[in-house]
């Protein structure tokens, strides 16, 4: 994935299919990442330091499609996806967003909408248990066709009309 990084303790993501038993087909192109979590509690992701930034208070969306495998060598269960973010190499990360469990094994697209609590530099997305799992497990994410970064839109942004005839 040109332009992402590796991101968490004992990160080591795995460009899919082919890796680990994986052979789910991509949702689009040629390959995907695979995401996992352990019952030590750690967690991949990966990271992409943003072009442009984003602005804190402003509203941002993106669409991803996510899957699970129930052949990836021991770490079938399902996970959700966080989107988390930071100022800086060195910043605070904060989470952004987290999608529901993906439980299906084929492809689902996702709209993810958050608001950044500070301006943001770098995108993280990384493997997660679902709020309020306390116990770790080994799980797995595939992450596929991540869109741009879009403002959001609110149709109460627009304030005037042009005038008719």
């Amino acid at each position: 994935m040109p332009g992402w990084t590796k991101w968490g303790q004992g990160a080591t993501p795995d460009i899919q299919p082919g890796q680990w038993s994986v052979r789910q087909p991509p949702a689009r192109g040629t390959s995907f990442v695979g995401l996992i979590t352990r019952e030590d509690g750690s967690a991949e992701g990966v990271q992409q330091k943003l072009g442009s930034g984003l602005k804190a208070g402003r509203c941002y969306y993106f669409t991803v499609a996510l899957a699970r495998d129930t052949s990836y060598s021991g770490f079938h269960f399902p996970l959700s996806l966080r989107v988390r973010g930071k100022k800086g190499a060195k910043g605070k990360v904060f989470d952004l967003a987290m999608t529901p469990m993906v439980r299906a094994t084929t492809w689902s697209y996702f709209t993810i909408e958050f608001t950044p609590v500070s301006d943001t530099d770098y995108l993280i997305l990384e493997a997660s248990w679902a709020p309020g799992v306390s116990r770790r497990y080994r799980g797995n994410i595939l992450v596929d066709d991540m869109s741009e970064i879009k403002p959001c839109l609110r149709a109460g942004l627009l304030t005037t009309f042009p005038e008719e005839g």
